[in-house]
Formats: C-alpha cells, structure tokens, sequence
C-alpha cells in the first residue's frame, strides 16, 4: 500500500499556482484580521511559507490537523506513535492547536503552521522533514501537497475524511485537480458511506469506510479528571447546562434560553464555552446586556463558583470535555448558526443528553443516530428553551437519554481500525525516504 506518484496536469497547475499566488494577499490580510483580536497570529508567520523556526524531526509521523477539534481526534494515534518511540510532527493553522500541542505533549511533538499549498513552500516543508508518513484529518484536500508526497513515495492517509454535499458543488469546478490529488493518496479512511462516496465522486479511488475517528478517539482518552473535580467542586451542588463551541449570532438565543431557565430553576447557571477564544471579551459585553452576571475561568481562583455567577465562561483550552459530566444537557455549538456543528461524541460519552440546532450538515449521521437513540434532541430557538425546561424537571428523562448516549459511544471497533490503517502504513513506509 504505497502512494501513487502524481502530477498535476500542467494546465491545471498552471492555473493553480497563478490563483494561489493572487489569493495570498487576501490570505495575509484575513491572518492581519485575526491577529487584530489575537496577536499570536503573527507569530512563526514564516512557517506559512515553508521556512521553519525550529528543528524539524526528520523520518517523523506528520499530522495534520487543521484546529483543535480535529487534533482531539488524533490524540490516540499520536500517543501510539510516541509509545512506539516514533519522532512525531503536527502541522495546524491556528494558535490555539500550537498551544494545544504543546499542552498536551510538552515538548515530545513538535509543531509548525501548514505552509500554503504552493509547490516551492510544501517542497521546503517535506525537504525539511523527510516525512516517514503523512496524515491528513478530515476535510483536507491540498493539491500539490498530496501530489508532492506520491511524488516522493511519501505514504499518504486521509483520515475521518468528510465532505459535504455543499463543499461538493465548488469542489466540482476544479475536479480534474482533486482527482489527481485524491488518486496520489495512499488510502482514503472516510468517516461514513455517505462521505465515501462523495469523495469517490470527486475521483477518489482508495476509499474506504472507518467510522468517525472523534467518536472513537473521545473513547480512547480519559477524563481529565483534576479538571473535572474542580468543575464539580465550582458547581457546589447548583444545577447547570453547557453550551460548547458556540458561535457568533447563537449566544444571544442561549442566553434567552437561559434567562426563561432560571425562571423556573433560579438556581441553574450556564457553562459557555466559544469555539474561538478571542471572542470571550465580546461574550462577556454580551452577557451583561442581559442582566447576568458571568465569571471567567482562568480569573476565579475561588473553590466555589460565587452565588451571583450566572455564566461560567471557559477560556482555557481543554476544559470542555470535562464539564459534561452531571451537565443537565449539553447544546452543540454552531447548530444554531450554519456552520454545521461540531463533535457531540464528548457530551454523549459522558452520559449527558444532547440538543443540536438545525445547521446539522457537519455531523448529520452523528446527530441523527443520538436523535433516533433518544440521546439527543432537535431544537430550533423556541424548542431550546422548553426542551431545557422539560430536561431540568424530570431527572428519569435525563437518566435515560444519558445511557442511550453512553451506549452509543462506546464501540471500540472504529478506534482500531484506524490504529490497525496507521500500523500497516508506517510498515509499508520503512524503507528510507530520499
């Protein structure tokens, strides 16, 4: 099983290359935009066009993992990596994974940005690093990194790879480009039939279907339970719901939610977590015009969350997982807004019933299976609030919904899978890579 050697017709790679190099200032202008709220964006800026701030693990399993939600995905592949005592590099495009990284490793990965998709920056990058293998999570797809790659008989995977029927209509108009990509990877692991077969319509030949990796590898980590103690230890018995990887243009109707909740339950308050930290001090404005009183995490250093907190406002990395645990329900973030959702595998792991908004697309089998299960609830805004208010008055209800979702997380097989894919290419990439 090794990567087929490819290029990239040279019509198409003309034009490509010619797009991306008149993309790059509206690239350095949206990396100017975010560095506005956080300035770490401009940080390692260089790593983005394939110059290194460090050394690189030459021979290194590489991952990459596009934000913190993907690189959860791989934490137990990494760890099998480094149990194995392989070097191991992941590539991100924000901070938050950098310092995720380094976080949860201390040291033993090392990490870079993802240099843009231009021939001269990935080849710097690969002769660097001199990959032993190449990992790819999800939705992925880099023309000239895959074909580079084959073209060095670099194995290549794609792993919980997902489209959607959205991201097929544009990815249509340069398909003879992703076909010769998608053709030059080793294998292709989708998380569904449905996702395999929309990379198969896009030219994908070595597809097969693993499951979702989020699912399984939530399975394969344990609690973070110092965390979870703590959070216990600030509730101080008061019932609470968590709100994770929210979005903008849906707090505003959670806070609503919540307000009509503690008309009923006063006692309750909220656990919000954003999916992008830099909004926190935004959040926080935004709570206070509705009357609530909020407390960041990172700023109480009390053992009890103060009476008069309303909102519990997370703004550290890692914390979220732990926070489900005796949560009343837990609402998926960016379901209310159309982003699509985000992994509700965490919040259904520990025994907490799930609510998503109707921007599913993202996590569609996912939310469907919780729903059918009796793990989970639709609702739009109007349901959000009764649905809250029927789950924080029939503790049975909850008990049931929360052994459904339990059930529902706990198959092994798909995290094997993707432990037995992993093995047999780093077996098949033994050979040196020159």
């Amino acid at each position: 099983m090794t990567s087929q050697p490819s290029r990239l017709p040279w019509a198409w790679s003309l034009v490509y290359e010619t797009a991306l190099l008149a993309a790059l200032p509206y690239a350095l202008l949206h990396l100017l935009g975010k560095a506005r709220r956080d300035r770490r964006y401009l940080h390692h800026l260089k790593e983005r066009f394939g110059r290194q701030s460090g050394m690189m693990p030459h021979g290194a399993i590489w991952f990459h993992a596009v934000s913190v939600g993907e690189l959860h995905a791989i934490i137990p592949l990494v760890e099998d990596c480094l149990a194995a005592a392989h070097p191991v590099m992941v590539t991100g495009q924000t901070p938050a994974v950098r310092e995720r990284v380094s976080s949860l490793w201390d040291g033993r990965v090392s990490f870079s940005y993802l240099p843009y998709d231009r021939r001269l920056w990935v080849s710097r990058f690969l002769d660097a690093l001199q990959p032993r293998l190449a990992v790819f999570v999800e939705r992925e797809l880099w023309p000239n990194w895959f074909c580079l790659c084959g073209a060095r008989h670099i194995p290549l995977l794609v792993i919980n790879a997902r489209l959607s029927d959205a991201s097929l209509s544009g990815y249509r108009l340069i398909r003879p480009l992703l076909a010769k990509a998608l053709q030059a990877a080793t294998m292709i692991a989708a998380r569904s039939t449905e996702d395999a077969r929309l990379l198969q319509e896009l030219g994908g030949t070595r597809v097969v279907v693993l499951g979702d990796l989020k699912q399984a590898a939530c399975m394969g980590q344990a609690l973070p339970h110092a965390s979870k103690n703590r959070i216990w230890s600030l509730a101080g018995g008061r019932p609470f719901w968590v709100a994770g990887s929210t979005h903008e243009g849906e707090e505003a109707s959670i806070l609503t939610a919540h307000l009509a909740l503690r008309q009923m339950h006063p006692n309750v308050f909220l656990i919000l977590a954003p999916r992008h930290m830099e909004r926190i001090n935004r959040l926080r404005d935004l709570i206070r015009r509705f009357g609530l009183q909020e407390q960041r995490l990172g700023c109480l250093d009390q053992a009890s969350l103060p009476a008069e907190v309303d909102v519990l406002l997370l703004d550290q990395l890692g914390v979220l997982a732990s926070c489900y645990a005796g949560a009343l329900a837990a609402f998926v973030g960016g379901t209310l807004v159309p982003v699509g959702g985000h992994t509700p595998f965490e919040a259904a792991r520990a025994g907490c019933p799930v609510l998503f908004g109707p921007y599913r697309q993202h996590i569609a089998e996912a939310a469907a299976n919780l729903i059918q299960r009796g793990a989970g609830f639709a609702v739009d805004d109007a349901k959000l609030v009764n649905t809250l208010q029927r789950l924080a008055s029939d503790p049975a209800l909850r008990q049931s919904m929360g052994q459904a979702a339990r059930k529902m997380t706990s198959d092994e097989a798909i995290l094997a899978r993707y432990r037995l894919l992993l093995r047999s290419s780093m077996l098949q990439s033994s050979e040196p890579i020159v």
